[in-house]
């Protein structure tokens, strides 16, 4: 997981200065603590289902500051009154359930009282950010930046390609679809025996 300071402008997927990152945390990296209103987690909450987060990754990233108790492998949007777009890890509600971190407060403000996702004043913004992403910009905490983003879309594109491909071979032949189908409730036992056998020699 990358570090960004608080407010700076988003620069992981690519660069928007239309979407300014908070919750971007390091364990190297100072960061606000403090108790959040009451109700914020559960508004927070609502950006957090499956139709609402955004850049899925294929691995998990993490928690810098504790081991086997927190991962992600996405991001979320949050948008204020005023249509500010608020870029944040999966992971920051872990930092602030469990490391106390506290956001800046205007996006404290989005969370608590901003359109909320599924409103057509929130899908409307969202739809609009593409509009505003630029090529990603060098960056002082990631030295290899262009390697790791260019593994990143050449997997995630390749990943999907293929899927679609092996996806659109099967719906055009039916016997081969019944065969892999299978097939793949025969190995398992196959592969069972030949340890078994292996077991026994």
């Amino acid at each position: 997981m990358a570090y960004y300071e608080d407010l700076s402008p988003y620069n992981y997927h690519h660069y928007s200065e239309k979407e300014l990152n908070v919750g971007w945390l390091q364990k190297d990296q100072k960061f606000n603590v403090g108790e959040v209103p009451e109700g914020f987690i559960e508004k927070l909450n609502l950006y957090f289902t499956k139709n609402n987060t955004v850049f899925h990754c294929r691995g998990d990233h993490d928690c810098d500051f504790c081991d086997n108790c927190g991962s992600a492998s996405c991001e979320i949007r949050v948008v204020s009154s005023d249509g500010k777009v608020y870029a944040s890890p999966e992971l920051i509600k872990h930092y602030i359930e469990m490391h106390h971190y506290l956001p800046p407060q205007d996006f404290i403000d989005a969370v608590m009282s901003g359109p909320v996702p599924g409103s057509t004043e929130y899908d409307n913004i969202i739809k609009r950010m593409p509009e505003y992403w630029k090529r990603r910009e060098p960056d002082q905490n990631d030295e290899n930046y262009e390697e790791k983003i260019t593994k990143m879309m050449v997997d995630e594109i390749s990943q999907s390609v293929d899927n679609k491909i092996f996806n659109d071979l099967l719906n055009e032949n039916p016997e081969m679809k019944k065969f892999i189908e299978s097939y793949s409730k025969v190995m398992p036992a196959v592969y069972g025996m030949k340890n078994k056998n292996k077991k026994s020699e």
